[in-house]
């Protein structure tokens, strides 16, 4: 079941003020049925089989508080091939599908996930919900514009992540002894100049972190530009013995131990530091 999210302002909207106790009810149970686009099966036998389970209400029943709704502009009734199906207006809710579940109607097409048809919003033509159902208008002022990120980091997938101004203050709070934008700086870089060892959306964070959290212990006293190499995995402290190629497998190693790359990421770093160091040869 999808999760939907209502407005402080459908409890002052016109519109549902109008309609009967169980037609709005109704209405807030296709909320949360239809599918990401607004969209669904207009049969009143489905729409209470799928919205109402539990109540002893009938088809003919649903059918009538449909008509309510409709007459309300508080859904738009239209068939497809013979079938009935419902539209809500200015649904506006974040879509997860790349299509909608139910046929559109005549004209109309999908826009960022919402309805539109000759460059008008669906609410627009059928006379929208009004009083903020969906988003609160109550106002009439814009949405407060996006903060743009402080700094943005190279996903595996080629996109960037962006980290936030308030993501920073807080890793500074959490990492007193660090430079996070700096470091945050160095992390870029050592992303664009290493494509292989990429992280995932869903990892990204824990390699800042990872990263972050070594610089604090290291007080800021090594790791100028290069990742953490504070704890190498042979046991023993880097000195003049320890050859460039043994210096990036033990970091690789150290990588893998801490969470920071995967077992395909480490394979894929130890071939091509021994390749490089072949080559050099």
């Amino acid at each position: 079941m999808p999760s939907r999210i209502i407005r402080e302002g459908i409890t002052t909207s016109e519109p549902l003020s109008f309609v009967s106790f169980e037609a709005e009810t109704l209405f807030y149970r296709l909320i949360v049925t239809a599918d990401d686009f607004g969209l669904y099966d207009g049969r009143p036998v489905i729409v209470r089989a799928r919205c109402m389970p539990l109540r002893d209400v009938t088809a003919s029943q649903v059918g009538e508080w449909l008509r309510e709704l409709a007459e309300h502009s508080l859904i738009l009734q239209y068939e497809d091939e013979g079938r009935p199906y419902i539209a809500i207006p200015k649904f506006k809710q974040r879509t997860r599908n790349a299509a909608p579940k139910y046929p559109l109607p005549d004209g109309w097409n999908t826009n960022d996930g919402q309805l539109t048809g000759n460059g008008q919003s669906l609410a627009s033509v059928v006379g929208g919900v009004v009083g903020g159902v969906f988003e609160d208008e109550s106002n009439g002022a814009a949405p407060p514009a996006a903060q743009p990120p402080a700094i943005t980091l190279p996903l595996n997938t080629g996109a960037e992540f962006p980290v936030t101004p308030e993501q920073v203050r807080e890793f500074t709070d959490l990492y007193p002894a660090v430079d996070v934008l700096a470091q945050l700086r160095k992390m870029r870089g050592w992303l664009i100049a290493n494509p292989a060892n990429r992280k995932t959306k869903a990892g990204i964070l824990r390699f800042v972190t990872r990263w972050l959290g070594q610089e604090q212990d290291k007080s800021g006293k090594s790791g100028a530009g290069t990742p953490p190499t504070s704890h190498p995995a042979s046991g023993k402290p880097k000195g003049p013995s320890e050859s460039p190629l043994e210096a990036q497998l033990n970091w690789i190693a150290h990588m893998v131990r801490s969470g920071g790359m995967t077992d395909e990421e480490a394979l894929a770093a130890r071939e091509k530091a021994v390749a490089k160091h072949r080559g050099s040869t």
